[in-house]
């Protein structure tokens, strides 16, 4: 029988990777995690102080490996957010002195991509979403790209398609068949600051074996 796979997707956290910490001078800030489990998302830094002459240049990978990196002014008693989506953190390097400034996950992101067998007979999916608190915005989308083919095309969103109107810019759970033969489906959520601030569990399970 088939096994459902379930992808967490945890509300906003702006300390996640790096605790509250100043510097007089220009440096590298303490981070405590540097992998977000199962997706890539905006990166956040908050402060209650004014940090906005400093820049804080932010390095890592994306979902699909490939280097990515962003500078952001650092926030001023407010919170700022990346349009840039990471999935590790290699550093977050500040070009001057700063105050008691935090870096944690943000409003959105892209989850992998969960690869569905193209080889099953009956191409019937279950896809489930599960609010479990706050507010959300998010969209399913589906591909037929080959993922035994390596490398991948340098952005798999180019193969990806909505699946359905109710699985997208979606606010509330959701359950859906899809029988469209796919390879693969990623929940994408919006990047919404101050608004997409919420939880989910997204469950895909596939009809049968082979």
């Amino acid at each position: 029988m088939a096994i459902p796979v379930t992808l967490i997707w945890p509300g906003v956290d702006p300390s996640f990777i790096a605790s509250l910490q100043s510097n007089g001078a220009a440096s590298l800030l303490n981070l405590k995690n540097t992998v977000i489990k199962n997706f890539g998302r905006t990166i956040t830094l908050t402060s209650a102080f004014n940090n906005s002459g400093v820049n804080f240049t932010i390095t890592g990978t994306d979902i699909y490996g490939a280097p990515a990196t962003t500078t952001l002014a650092g926030p001023n008693a407010n919170t700022v957010e990346t349009s840039q989506d990471f999935h590790t953190i290699t550093s977050i390097a500040a070009s001057g002195g700063f105050t008691a400034v935090t870096a944690g996950i943000g409003t959105g992101g892209v989850s992998i991509w969960v690869v569905i067998n193209p080889l099953c007979i009956q191409s019937q999916t279950s896809l489930n979403v599960h609010l479990i608190g706050g507010a959300v915005t998010y969209t399913i989308l589906r591909t037929a790209i080959d993922f035994n083919q390596y490398p991948f095309p340098p952005s798999v969103s180019i193969y990806s398609f909505q699946i359905d109107p109710s699985l997208t810019d979606a606010t509330t759970s959701q359950a859906f068949e899809m029988t469209i033969p796919s390879t693969g489906v990623q929940l994408v959520m919006e990047r919404n600051p101050g608004v997409n601030i919420g939880s989910l569990a997204f469950t895909v399970l596939q009809q049968g074996i082979k």
